[in-house]
């Protein structure tokens, strides 16, 4: 790959259903706590597809090494009817990265069960040192891999307790 060039990919069978994985995957300014290494994700604007999809735009924080981060800023498009979604960098703002494009795309493999799809291609500057670019790299794996299970099966469990709790006008002191 050219010097600079970052990509990755990843299938990852995970034991949650669709709806859950896109649940997490569209909170945005959760991704500090589901991917380790994002500083702050921050949405600056927000609206709708005529197919019902979402168009999310959102500032990103890196810390790649100790003393070192990397902004940008992203448009994502959720399309709920392909399964997919979709980014690009947001071209109208300033960034530290050249580009970057991905998706993911969740196949609903049965009611608890989904594939998940990640692949992001990214152009980092060159005046970025080799250490940090692999530093940015196991970022976006981490994206992919580290934590999406056991985040939506949490959101799984906690939705239940709190839709439970609910019903009996009672609020989960652990949730609240």
């Amino acid at each position: 790959s050219p010097k600079g060039s970052m990509r990755c990919t990843s299938i990852q069978d995970v034991r949650v259903p669709a709806s859950a994985v896109w649940e997490l995957l569209l909170d945005f300014p959760n991704y500090p706590r589901f991917v380790k290494g994002i500083n702050t994700c921050k949405p600056y604007s927000r609206r709708r597809t005529v197919t019902g999809g979402k168009i999310v735009n959102a500032k990103y924080t890196v810390n790649v090494g100790p003393a070192f981060k990397i902004n940008y800023s992203l448009e994502h498009q959720y399309e709920p009817l392909k399964n997919c979604m979709t980014w690009h960098l947001d071209y109208s703002r300033r960034s530290d990265l050249f580009d970057s494009v991905g998706y993911w795309y969740v196949e609903p493999r049965g009611p608890e069960l989904s594939r998940v799809y990640y692949t992001t291609d990214s152009l980092l500057p060159s005046w970025i040192p080799t250490p940090v670019r692999k530093a940015a790299t196991r970022i976006a794996m981490q994206a992919a891999t580290a934590q999406l299970e056991h985040d939506a099966r949490a959101r799984v469990v906690a939705k239940f307790f709190w839709q439970k709790d609910k019903s009996k006008n009672f609020m989960h002191p652990i949730l609240s």
